[in-house]
């Protein structure tokens, strides 16, 4: 140990007697001065003309390419070979290498000695980053400093990685110019190979596990790992040891040689085995070390995954090449792909992953038309791919999937486990990815554990498909894969039943969607029943049909009043376009919070009669949607010419504030049941809903998408994600502030160092 702490020290005095030990850190602490600098000069600017925003450590430390520590990463990728250049090579050079392995001391102490060294300069840097990170967190106000603490962790481990990278080229060669060179071209290649290789699938996978800065990104980000800390050493030991087989070689007889070559090979065998096996997810453990956990998943969503064997559970990518959705599954993202899957595989460890392309096409390339065959040729084209080998059709997967049917034959990823299958389209209508939400729901549909809505079909009652050829259709809202708000998409299964059979006991909520013919006795009969043993309903019915769907409303005592609603806020909306306030604290909106709406939510109607109602069979009735009185009243008949519409109280026309929309609720074997009822049934169309929009502020779309699923399932779905903000929301510093900083970061220690440098050096030549 004496002998390693020596050789330790002599290398050191060597190191700071040289001009390069003294530029580096001078460089260094410049930099890092101009960095933190930056980020707080410019945070200061945009907090004088903006809102204060979230998440300032982590701004300050990784976000873009100037980010505190993106920024030390770089610099450590050029300094660290400037430090090793000559390490060993200058011992070859000069001869002086023959009177070490003559002497008594062991080649692994002269190995540890020099490398201990460098760790120590490593060390200064870090301390140097340290005190430029400490000194910023002082001036964001609730700084999340533990972030910092895991970042200077990784980029130690890192910078001693590179080091022991440098140690090995050293002893390679005589020249120092040349071990820069080496040490950069490696370190280079094992990142710059992964993008040259990401489309060869076994190539990508072993440069992406080979790959230096990969494993920094998620602890930069403040979650620790076994897996990442288990690489870096096993890096840092496989070059100290082939160091020592190369220096060991040159004391050897030829057998010999021979002999310490295949150990070599087998210990890198060993020690590649070893690291894969401590960087599998399965035997990784994850710490996050941010204040609000913001690199896991909530609780809800863990709670639901200890529910499932992750052996059992398949995940099967499919990209459409020939969509626009597809960029996140070809093979060159895979690997990126993998890494927004970590977070959720950090739970599932043994889920399988698979990728396949595909073409949309049914039967034969040789049967699509022309401009079809273009289209996929030049999709083929563009990703160097080939029908048959690289890509599948549609129709070739038909016996496992039916993509057409279940995703519209999008690129969706498709999770199964046992007899279950849940869909997760790849991106939104919106172009962003599936977020936690719509995870947490998917796999709430592998356990089993989704809400079971059924549509009534046969007498002319509204599609839950998403057809778009039909505007007035309700799959927009329940079916449509690419609105991310879809119930499909929140953890509801969406089927059909028919009322002439008894309905099953799994049905959560039967819809009855605006039927254009009254239901037989014998419907009626199996629609009383499972009204009767307690089932959810959702109902709703344009007034020309109201003759359909009054003898079933009746059952709860409720009716549509025959007319037509109008209102006289022309300018503001057409005459038709009823709005309805939902503005109490009781019934439905007693679920839902009104505050982020001011208070109350509008729904635009367009085109609506009112509900009569008497509480009946037990039944609390609350009329959750109203108009306002000053705007609206009944006509007897729905006007053809909205322009004619015209308030007459010398008719007997008179104002009031009507109902649209009332709940039902009653305590029935053991349960809540709830209903309700809407006197239209346009409202819940895409067609609806976007006129409603355009001419003013409703919220037909939370209505449907969130507040009614929540009364429902007593807002379990949509599965709502706790996302708790960060408190590091602002940077507390002035222009004095910032002068301060420019002078200590800027002058005096890039100064001081070179100065103590200057002096160093100076002695040195004069002794």
């Amino acid at each position: 140990m004496n002998k390693l702490v020596r050789i330790a020290k002599l290398e050191l005095s060597t190191l700071f007697f040289s001009p390069i030990a003294w530029i580096v850190l001078f460089v260094f602490s410049l930099l890092c001065g101009i960095s933190l600098f930056g980020f707080l000069e410019e945070t200061f600017l945009l907090q004088l003309f903006y809102e204060e925003g979230s998440g300032q450590t982590l701004s300050f430390l990784v976000d873009g390419d100037s980010g505190y520590f993106r920024l030390i990463r770089t610099t450590l990728f050029v300094f660290i070979p400037l430090l090793t250049m000559g390490i060993i090579s200058r011992e070859n050079h000069s001869g002086s290498i023959k009177l070490l392995y003559s002497s008594p001391i062991r080649i692994r102490s002269i190995i540890a000695g020099k490398y201990l060294a460098i760790l120590v300069y490593v060390f200064l840097l870090m301390f140097i980053a340290f005190i430029g990170a400490f000194y910023t967190m002082f001036y964001i106000e609730n700084a999340d400093f533990n972030i910092v603490l895991s970042g200077l962790l990784i980029l130690f481990l890192m910078a001693a990685a590179y080091a022991a990278i440098g140690l090995y080229v050293s002893s390679l060669s005589h020249y120092p110019v040349v071990d820069v060179i080496v040490t950069i071209a490696i370190l280079g290649f094992l990142d710059l190979m992964l993008s040259l290789v990401r489309e060869v699938p076994v190539a990508r996978d072993i440069f992406y596990w080979f790959s230096l800065s990969q494993h920094t990104r998620i602890t930069l980000m403040g979650l620790i790992t076994t897996g990442d800390i288990a690489y870096f050493l096993m890096i840092i030991i496989l070059f100290l040891s082939l160091t020592w087989f190369k220096l060991n070689l040159n004391r050897l007889s030829s057998r010999e040689k021979m002999i310490s070559r295949l150990k070599m090979f087998g210990v890198i065998l060993c020690i590649a085995a070893i690291g894969y096996i401590l960087t599998h997810p399965k035997y990784t453990y994850y710490k996050d070390v941010t204040r609000n956990q913001s690199n896991t998943i909530g609780t809800r969503l863990q709670n639901v995954l200890e529910q499932l064997d992750g052996e059992q559970i398949k995940m099967t990518n499919y990209a459409n090449i020939s969509g626009g959705d597809y960029a996140w599954l070809i093979p060159k993202s895979q690997m990126l792909d993998k890494s927004i899957l970590e977070s959720y595989r950090r739970f599932l460890p043994d889920m399988n992953v698979d990728y396949i392309m595909y073409v949309p096409i049914d039967g034969k390339f040789e049967d699509l038309n022309e401009l079809g065959q273009k289209n996929i040729e030049k999709a083929l084209n563009q990703h160097k791919m080939k029908l048959g080998k690289d890509v599948v059709t549609s129709g070739e997967l038909k016996d496992k999937i039916d993509l057409k049917t279940l995703a519209n034959n999008m690129s969706v990823r498709v999770l199964e486990y046992k007899d279950r299958r849940a869909i997760i389209p790849i991106q939104y209508s919106s172009n962003d990815l599936a977020k936690e939400q719509e995870w947490t729901a998917a796999f709430l549909n592998l356990a089993d554990s989704c809400c079971q809505v059924a549509f009534l079909t046969g007498n002319g009652e509204r599609a839950y498909t998403n057809s778009y050829d039909r505007k007035d259709n309700w799959g927009y809202f329940f079916t449509h894969r690419k609105l991310r708000g879809s119930l499909i998409n929140q953890g509801f299964e969406i089927r059909e039943v028919d009322p002439r059979n008894a309905i099953s006991e799994d049905v959560d909520i039967l819809v009855i969607a605006d039927p254009t013919s009254a239901y037989s006795e014998e419907e009626m009969t199996v629609i009383h029943n499972y009204v009767d043993r307690g089932g959810n309903l959702i109902i709703a019915g344009e007034p020309e049909h109201r003759g359909s769907l009054n003898p079933l409303l009746s059952y709860l005592g409720v009716e549509l009043l025959p007319g037509v609603i109008y209102n006289d806020d022309a300018v503001k909306h057409a005459p038709d376009l009823i709005t309805g306030y939902m503005n109490h604290t009781y019934g439905i909106n007693s679920e839902f919070s009104l505050e982020e709406y001011g208070g109350s939510i509008k729904i635009g109607f367009p085109g609506a009669t009112a509900l009569k109602y008497e509480e009946i069979k037990g039944f609390k009735v609350t009329p959750s949607i109203r108009t306002k009185q000053d705007y609206t009243w009944m006509e007897a008949e729905k006007m053809t010419n909205l322009q004619m519409v015209k308030y007459n109280p010398e008719l007997g026309e008179k104002k009031e504030s009507f109902a649209l929309g009332i709940d039902l609720v009653r305590e029935i074997n053991g349960k809540q049941q709830k209903i309700i009822i809407f006197s239209d049934a346009d409202f819940i169309t895409q067609k609806g809903s976007e006129t409603a929009s355009r001419t003013g502020s409703h919220s037909n779309f939370s209505l449907i998408t969130e507040i009614v699923p929540k009364w429902f399932t007593n807002s379990l779905l949509p599965p709502k994600t706790v996302n708790i903000a960060g408190t590091d929301t602002s940077v507390t510093i002035g222009l004095s502030g910032l002068t301060i900083i420019k002078l200590i970061f800027w002058v005096l220690i890039p100064l001081s160092i070179l100065s103590f440098g200057c002096i160093i050096l100076i002695k040195r030549k004069r002794m």
